[in-house]
């Protein structure tokens, strides 16, 4: 069951209180407050407890991304794992392609040079 559902019947349904909520669900109390008055806020908007119900749960959080920043890949990340890939081309040039580097090749050389990053950025 949805735990924001779980957390409006509870509270409704069984009249049981936040901190109850809380210990039971193992959930913020900050998130049970948040999803209570969110449902108070709509309640008035509609005349049964089921549509005011349905309404809550369709509500879906949306979280501002925008402004996050790459914490492990940085400027210097990116100009070595740029550096292991021309040297790649470099190798190809030669005709060495049984020692290009990989993907895998170049995660595992980032992280035995210190850096702490992920495989699939280095992917991307």
């Amino acid at each position: 069951m949805n735990t924001k559902q779980e957390i409006l019947l509870r509270k409704y349904r069984d009249h049981q209180s936040q901190r109850t909520i809380v210990k039971e669900l193992k959930v913020g109390r900050r998130t049970v407050r948040k999803y209570l008055k969110e449902f108070e806020d709509l309640r008035p908007q509609h005349n049964d407890f089921q549509s005011a119900l349905r309404a809550s749960l369709a509500i879906h959080l949306k979280y501002d991304s925008s402004n996050r920043t790459n914490s492990k890949l940085t400027d210097k990340v990116i100009a070595r794992i740029e550096s292991l890939l021309e040297e790649n081309d470099r190798r190809q040039g030669l005709g060495l392609i049984k020692q290009l580097l990989k993907a895998v090749d170049i995660h595992e050389c980032l992280e035995s040079e210190g850096y702490s990053i992920s495989y699939s950025s280095v992917c991307a």
